[in-house]
């Protein structure tokens, strides 16, 4: 009975130590993507700027040319 007892607690504590290196692999794919998409919202901004910069200045000649 002892033995089953040990055995139970044996498993239970792989499945704790193994929830918890999962639940670590997670966190750090989580704080990548994170970060991917943090890189991504920039570019975009950037590139909205840079569009909306060059319409103004596109803007700008058409009325110096009328």
């Amino acid at each position: 009975m002892h033995i089953l007892i040990l055995v139970a607690i044996v498993a239970f504590m792989l499945i704790i130590a193994e929830h918890t290196r999962l639940a670590s692999r997670v966190a750090a794919a989580e704080a990548k993507l994170k970060s991917i998409d943090d890189k991504i919202t920039e570019a975009v901004k950037t590139d909205v700027t840079t569009v909306f910069a060059d319409v103004k200045t596109v803007e700008a000649e058409i009325k110096k040319a009328l």
